[in-house]
């Protein structure tokens, strides 16, 4: 752990052993991954959290055959292998707090004087000739300490040193690329209407790839910052099979708070921040263009594949919706938008309104005159007060979401406004409901003898599928073929999705594994990640087969 020309030590020394300097360290226990072990073992015996993003030094593999071992932990005739990480980041305050009492002092040392150290204990003597700058990062080593004390170096390489080799990569993250491109994405904020940074990495990624892509001109029809990207990828096998298409939107809910990702020691991203993370949407966005990547540096055959990444899907759909669908080659499309386990097929989305309330009393002191006033955020309260809301039936819901009135506590407000919305799988149920509620606020505004104002606009076409349609049975062979069986539900919520099957084609929504979006909460696995790249590239191969 270096910072500047100072790397941390730590004292150590179980009871009845004679104390010594040594680098933070320790066992991978059972059913732990050596990142894991690592960011545990500096947190237990420094108090720090390292970054994610760390390098490997070298590695050290040890066939310790004598009866008294240097370290504890070792047992008779113990095969250890030993994993050494250059961390340069880190956050918190350094705290000897070992649970297991052996480390006693944690501190910052110069690299000079911490070699010195080093080499007062004889195995530590490689870290030492690391720091002294005699061992290449990446080296690797393998010994065998035998009985009479000797040190065997299994095979020397054709050189002075006693390395046998270098790693292929001295760049070792403790994530893959596809998490760290998702931790990259999520650090980046893109409320609706200020996706432009997330889509410039996205276009970037695409010309990396050398795919030809483009940039729709919707962003000043949005009166946002960027408009929709697609990208297309030709058949590779001829006309045979299903061209599909694959949808992600680059923009987020506005995060309350600052954002950073960070996996935790569970496997799970999560925002440290304590606000949103993200993963709606930008867990799809990463997913298929890691499965782009594969298919092409793979050259996995396909029926055709097309990528669209859409803004400001968070309010109402609005870039799916100003895209021009007919340049679309595919009929049938998925997007992976869902926010549960994956398996998860939505059947259906529902219908959405949504209604604005403008309510007019009339203004007075609301000390000396109040009768003389008519109060509109009354009026408002009591439509509100009298409207259904929350979940109506299994099918329909209903909700106020904002509410907006007054200009001073000694005013009767004049004016009052809010907005709200209706949903539901039964487009008849939702303009009933509607309509009621048009009713109930123009009620509440004659009792409070105010005038109300209302509109009422489409939010989003609902839409149904059944298990045998095709797009559906596509998308469950291809989670059965990557270990996943499905399941089917209906979703409360809309998704670009939504305005493809309005205009004539098929697009189904998957679930993707993100879970509590929308919320400080938010989460999802990496392994989730993993999984939905094989989950796409599945459903590439099935298309193709089809």
């Amino acid at each position: 752990m270096r910072r500047g020309d100072e790397i941390v030590l730590v004292r150590q020394g179980a009871r009845g052993e004679e104390p010594f300097w040594a680098l933070p360290g320790g066992v991978v226990d059972e059913g732990e991954l050596v990142p894991e072990a690592l960011v545990r073992e500096v947190r237990e015996e420094t108090g720090l959290e390292i970054a994610v993003q760390t390098r490997l030094a070298f590695v050290r593999q040890i066939d310790d055959r004598r009866p008294h071992q240097p370290v504890a932990a070792w047992g008779p005739g113990c095969l250890a292998t030993v994993w050494v990480f250059e961390v340069d980041s880190w956050s918190g305050e350094l705290d000897a707090c070992d649970p297991d009492g052996v480390v006693s002092e944690a501190c910052l040392v110069p690299v000079d004087e911490a070699v010195v150290r080093l080499r007062h204990t004889h195995w530590l003597e490689l870290p030492a000739d690391y720091l002294d700058g005699r061992v290449e990062p990446g080296s690797f080593r393998f010994e065998r300490w035998h009985e009479d004390g000797r040190v065997e170096i299994v095979r020397e390489p054709p050189s002075d040193n006693l390395y046998l080799g270098r790693m292929s990569t001295v760049q070792q993250p403790l994530t893959s690329p596809l998490v760290d491109f998702f931790l990259e994405l999520c650090a980046i904020p893109s409320p609706s209407g200020q996706e432009r940074a997330v889509a410039d990495r996205v276009g970037g990624y695409l010309t990396e790839l050398g795919l030809e892509w483009d940039e729709d001109d919707t962003a000043i029809e949005l009166d946002g910052t960027t408009g929709s990207i697609y990208c297309r990828l030709p058949a590779s096998n001829g006309a045979g099979g299903t061209p599909i298409f694959l949808c992600a939107h680059t923009d987020t809910v506005p995060p309350e708070a600052g954002i950073d990702p960070v996996v935790g020691e569970d496997g799970i991203v999560r925002n440290a921040a304590g606000a949103i993370l993200g993963s709606d949407n930008k867990a799809a966005v990463v997913v298929m263009l890691e499965a782009a990547r594969r298919i092409v540096e793979e050259s996995r055959p396909h029926a055709g594949i097309e990528l669209l990444f859409t803004p400001q899907e968070e309010v109402s759909l609005r870039g799916a919706d100003a895209f021009d669908h007919t340049r679309l080659v595919a009929h049938t499309g998925f997007v992976y938008d869902q926010g549960a386990p994956i398996g998860e097929i939505v059947l259906g989305s529902p219908h959405g309104r949504l209604l604005d309330f403008r309510f007019h009393g009339r203004s007075a002191h609301a000390g000396m005159f109040p009768e003389e006033g008519r109060s509109a955020v009354a009026a408002a309260s009591r439509a509100i007060a009298d409207f259904r809301l929350g979940r109506i039936d299994e099918e329909t819901s209903a909700n106020v979401g904002v509410i907006t009135g007054g200009t001073a506590r000694n005013v009767v407000p004049e004016w009052c406004f809010f907005t709200a919305e209706v949903r539901s799988h039964d487009e008849r149920k939702a303009v009933d409901l509607v309509r009621e509620m048009l009713e109930t606020a123009a009620f509440a505004a004659s009792l409070g003898e105010c005038e109300v104002e209302s509109e009422v606009r489409p939010s989003f076409p609902g839409y149904r599928f059944r298990e045998n349609d095709p797009p559906v049975v596509l998308a469950a062979t291809a989670l059965r073929a990557a270990g996943f069986e499905p399941t089917y539900a209906l979703s409360g919520g809309g998704a670009d999705a939504n305005v493809f099957n309005a205009r004539g084609l098929s697009c189904v929504n998957l679930a993707n594994g993100m879970m509590e979006i929308h919320t400080p909460d938010e989460h999802i696995a990496v392994q989730d990640l993993e999984a939905m790249v094989e989950v796409t590239l599945a459903l590439v191969d099935a298309a193709r087969e089809t």
